[in-house]
């Protein structure tokens, strides 16, 4: 039995766990599920992951949700000591900022506060525009990690490591659709650049791509109103 991923390709954190697994090379069968429409809420799937959460994964009889859970699982299955080194130290920065990243000061906050409102009053027609409280707060979560990143070339370490798959899938929806500017976060704007020359980027999200355009129009169409 393959490795099953239940996930969206528009779902922040579901399209970085399957960029790494793609960059892996570790073959895995894709289940789209759609929690708008329900799909996580079914008698079946909360069997087996009770949070009703994706992405979510089957590894024969080992079902995991939150990606982050999903990350640590992978990495010591498969000994991606590449992203997740076997030293403590090395391993305590990664567990850092994953753990900074599902806080309520994290980066999860681009989804909660930014895109997820705007997608929301995109689909039903309803667009509001973002406080300033929000960006203010997002401002906060920014010059956290634009201080990271001035210290090493990637969020934890010099080298790759899950904790930018996790942020990077965060942060790259606010640039495709025309949600933040970075241009005050030098650093930031400098990994995201190194995040887009690795394997997969492009592909991985052309629906993000697609989704982002139909903002867009709908932003776009408001503003004229």
């Amino acid at each position: 039995m393959s490795l099953t991923v239940h996930g969206h390709w528009v779902s922040q954190p579901a399209r970085a766990v399957m960029w790494v697994l793609k960059i892996k090379n570790i073959d895995f069968t894709f289940v789209e599920v759609d929690p708008s429409r329900g799909s996580t809420r079914t008698p079946e799937y909360l069997a087996k992951f009770p949070t009703h959460t994706i992405p979510a994964i089957e590894d024969e009889s080992v079902c995991i949700a939150e990606s982050n859970a999903i990350f640590l699982y992978l990495a010591e299955k498969y000994g991606w000591t590449d992203l997740y080194p076997s030293d403590a130290a090395s391993r305590a920065a990664i567990n850092q900022y994953l753990f900074f990243h599902v806080s309520g000061t994290g980066t999860r906050l681009c989804s909660a506060l930014l895109f997820r409102p705007i997608l929301m009053g995109a689909l039903t027609g309803k667009l509001e525009p973002i406080p300033d409280s929000a960006y203010k707060q997002l401002n906060g979560v920014f010059n956290i990690l634009n201080n990271w990143l001035g210290k090493t070339k990637f969020i934890a370490s010099n080298s790759l490591t899950i904790a930018d798959f996790a942020a990077y899938s965060e942060l790259d929806q606010l640039v495709y659709g025309d949600l933040f500017n970075f241009k005050d976060y030098p650093n930031i704007e400098r990994w995201m650049g190194e995040m887009r020359l690795l394997p997969y980027h492009d592909e991985v999200r052309k629906p993000l791509e697609r989704i982002s355009g139909f903002l867009k129009k709908k932003r776009q169409a408001a503003s004229k109103l």
